[in-house]
């Protein structure tokens, strides 16, 4: 059976996220181990991941069907929620110790905001689980309406 418009289309924005992933570590390590020549080439390489990520997911969402887009949204807002709270929490944090100590401006440990950023994809990645868990079931049992999702 040849796939739909609609698989083909979330097959090649699923292609082109990966090759996008591959892509932009791999010039994460370079730009670990050897810094960027000239300010401007580092914000013009965060410029085009920022925007080809907002392309690709454009794509991915387009090709979804309804229930696709509504749980889509979901995970998005659900790692919105806990990156932005996390966020805030910790820079709250840092500037509560600060008051503390002399350090101006308060210190922001790299590591901590990573940590918040990989909380936030863990967010969403557990919400697409539970969103997804009970139409595989129904799938599986053959329910006519789960088709239709």
């Amino acid at each position: 059976m040849r796939a739909t418009r609609r698989e083909r289309a979330w097959t090649a924005s699923r292609t082109l996220e990966l090759i996008y992933m591959i892509v932009f570590v791999a010039l994460f390590f370079v730009g670990y181990w050897q810094r960027p020549l000239d300010a401007w080439v580092y914000w013009s390489v965060a410029a085009a991941a920022t925007m080809s990520g907002f392309w690709i997911w454009i794509r991915q969402y387009r090709a979804l069907d309804e229930l696709g887009k509504l749980k889509f949204m979901k995970s998005w807002m659900v790692a919105g929620m806990v990156t932005s709270t996390g966020l805030s929490a910790l820079i709250g944090w840092t500037i509560f110790n600060a008051e503390r100590s002399v350090s101006v401006p308060p210190s922001l440990s790299f590591m901590a905001a990573y940590g918040v950023l990989m909380l936030g994809l863990l967010a969403m990645a557990l919400t697409n689980w539970i969103l997804n868990r009970g139409t595989s079931e129904r799938r599986l049992k053959g329910d006519r309406h789960a088709e239709n999702s």
